[in-house]
């Protein structure tokens, strides 16, 4: 397969061929843009196409903004999706397209991806060299599709959370926080939270949107600054408090510590007392997830663990669970515990 150098930084990644990518349907928006789901014509697979900030294009014909249905252009709401609600009509030859200051993200993702291979980390499957859809323009990084969505998922109130689920989740985000952690040059996340972890057809985890990430020898302008979709809650306290605090190893903990709560009381972190975020009963066994969520987050970088210190940790855990030392009926009370 040929590869593609994308603009100056001379990124480059193997070149999907825009003829091999059909069938776009928008599936969502992010900080970053818009993702679709598509068929990779040769290899029989559902990908998903990133477009970076597709709704904030200059080129958007005026007064609204272009939509996909059928297979057709029609009147009708942004693909941005409900948080844009502007009705408007397409035009003929508007696209969507990423502007030049998106193009530095797009970039950065597919250096971050293009050599990571990994469990637990979303394998980039290329980028397309000139995507010319009806609706959008550009390159875009193509990963496949996860069907079962993010992490997010498993906090709407409705959906079933089986502990022993939670615990082999946590254990495979530290998997692939160390993997990323271990790169030469350290590569790190900054933008772990649950709509940035992908479920496999298995439920198992798969890092992704790393169209913050960066290696540690490299630029970090913009860590704190909220340049792009970083989630307060989830952010490290000295990246809120100081614009010019580079990340660092202990940012994407803490990050984790923060996410590791989410998961296991059901629900969206908020910037709160951490104190609050804590019920002093977990059944024997959970309190070290309880030790580690604390230490994750504690307000001192150097007195955060790195994730190959998380590693046991979750590990115990998650062997309790499968020795049967901790039930799953157990184990979803002690879930409960930390709501």
């Amino acid at each position: 397969m040929s590869c593609v150098k994308l603009w100056h930084s001379g990124t480059s990644a193997p070149l999907v061929p825009i003829e091999e990518v059909e069938n776009p349907e928008f599936m969502g928006k992010g900080g970053f843009g818009a993702v679709f789901r598509a068929q990779h014509r040769t290899w029989s697979l559902e990908v998903a196409v990133k477009i970076v900030n597709s709704c904030e294009c200059p080129e958007l014909p005026a007064g609204g903004c272009l939509v996909w249905e059928a297979g057709r252009r029609r009147r009708g709401r942004c693909v941005a999706g409900p948080e844009c609600g502007r009705e408007g009509s397409s035009q003929e030859g508007a696209r969507l397209q990423p502007s030049p200051e998106c193009q530095p993200a797009i970039s950065r993702e597919v250096k971050a991806m293009a050599s990571l291979c990994n469990n637990h980390v979303l394998p980039l499957l290329g980028v397309t060299k000139k995507l010319e859809w009806e609706y959008v323009s550009g390159p875009a990084p193509v990963t496949q599709f996860m069907e079962n969505g993010s992490l997010a998922v498993l906090l709407q109130p409705q959906c079933p959370r089986p502990g022993p689920l939670l615990c082999r989740l946590l254990q495979e985000l530290v998997l692939g926080m160390c993997y990323l952690h271990s790169q030469n040059p350290m590569l790190l996340h900054w933008d772990l939270k649950p709509p940035n972890v992908l479920l496999d057809s298995e439920l198992h985890a798969k890092l992704a949107d790393l169209g913050l990430s960066t290696f540690l020898e490299g630029s970090q302008s913009g860590a704190g600054s909220g340049e792009s979709g970083s989630t307060p809650a989830y952010l490290a306290p000295e990246l809120l408090a100081d614009i010019n605090w580079k990340a660092s190893m202990a940012s994407d903990v803490y990050s984790f510590g923060i996410l590791m709560w989410a998961v296991l009381a059901g629900r969206e972190a908020e910037i709160v007392d951490h104190k609050s975020l804590l019920r002093e009963a977990v059944y024997p066994g959970l309190e070290v997830l309880k030790d580690l969520m604390q230490h994750c987050w504690s307000h001192e970088p150097q007195k955060r663990p790195s994730f190959q210190e998380c590693r046991p940790n979750t590990q115990k855990v998650l062997d309790l669970v499968k020795k049967g030392d901790i039930s799953g009926k157990k184990m979803n009370a002690a879930v409960s515990t930390v709501k």
